[in-house]
């Protein structure tokens, strides 16, 4: 099942809509009124470790300059104006304006602002490691680069392709797909053949990507560890710790894709017990399972679920942030 939600401003008043808008990005960016009426539409898909948005959105500021350091967010954001244009000011340069058509990339970790006065745009957060498999070693110099026509061009209509079709995608088709969309970038940016440091790093993301295909088969066998996982795909042990060496190691990558699927489990309102979940999500114990869920959501797994289940009408806002923070959890 692929996760994603809305949300839309439409049927309320400014100022309400806005305050929405606000909460949904309350844990990205500082998000205040720009020049003109505000209206906001906003569908996002988690593509696993790209978070894919189609934004439609007019009066309105993101900005990051006071929260870079505090909030810990390690990934790049690949946005494309579909229509319209955007404000962009992320160096001592100063603002620029992007027009529809040009793709700009933005480093999480470093300062950056945004203004959308009346602007369609499909926005990809993408990962670290992604990123650097597209890019290489240029990705230390790549905030705030526009990516113009005609080398966007193949880029802009893939981005767009997805996010028209994100919401009847196969589950099945979402690695290639990614793997597509870091090839494509990757192209775009390069105007010679990709680096060898550029193709080792997609070879890694193919192999990472064989470990989730047998991690989501296989949730349920607490006898999962490295010399079994790397056994099943064909990898040694030191290649296994390796690929996860950024995520704290084989074992506890484990552990956040087990309390990943069980987050998403609740958001969805699964009705099982809490004791058949830590069965079916490979916990040794329901309690040891709640511990684990507590420490990464700050919540127990029964508390959750009745949050989600209470978000109906009144707290849809707040389930969302909750799931888009719950994809961003792996995402950096």
């Amino acid at each position: 099942m692929i996760e994603q939600f809305r949300f839309s401003s439409d049927g309320l008043g400014e100022d309400e809509g806005f305050a929405r808008y606000r909460d949904l990005y309350a844990s990205g960016s500082d998000v205040t009124r720009g020049e003109g009426p505000f209206r906001a539409q906003v569908s996002a898909t988690r593509l696993d470790r790209i978070i894919l948005f189609h934004r439609q959105l007019s009066g309105v500021v993101h900005a990051r300059q006071n929260r870079v350091d505090a909030d810990g967010f390690d990934h790049f954001v690949v946005t494309l104006v579909v229509s319209g244009s955007q404000i962009v000011d992320m160096s001592d340069t100063g603002p620029v304006m992007a027009h529809a058509g040009d793709i700009i990339l933005t480093d999480m970790q470093k300062p950056s602002r945004t203004e959308v006065r009346d602007a369609v745009l499909v926005t990809a957060s993408v990962a670290r490691d992604l990123m650097e498999a597209a890019l290489g070693t240029q990705v230390a110099t790549a905030h705030g680069r526009i990516v113009a026509s005609p080398r966007s061009d193949v880029l802009a209509d893939f981005m767009a392709s997805l996010a028209h079709r994100a919401p009847t995608l196969d589950p099945a088709a979402v690695p290639g797909l990614c793997r597509a969309f870091i090839q494509i970038l990757g192209a775009a940016w390069h105007s010679a053949r990709p680096s060898p440091r550029s193709q080792a790093l997609q070879q890694d993301l193919a192999q990472r990507d064989a470990v989730d295909r047998y991690l989501a088969l296989h949730l349920s066998d607490r006898s999962l560890s490295a010399e079994s996982l790397g056994a099943a795909v064909g990898l040694s042990r030191s290649a296994l710790y390796r690929l996860f060496e950024r995520q704290g190691g084989v074992s506890r990558y484990i552990q956040a894709v087990r309390l990943d699927a069980l987050r998403a489990a609740l958001d969805d309102g699964v009705a099982l017990p809490l004791t058949t979940l830590a069965t079916a999500y490979g916990f040794a114990t329901e309690s040891h399972m709640s511990r684990a869920f507590s420490t990464t959501y700050g919540m127990s797994p029964g508390a959750y679920r009745m949050a989600a289940l209470a978000g109906a009408e009144g707290r849809r806002i707040e389930l969302a942030r909750r799931r888009w923070n719950g994809w961003m959890m792996k995402l950096d």
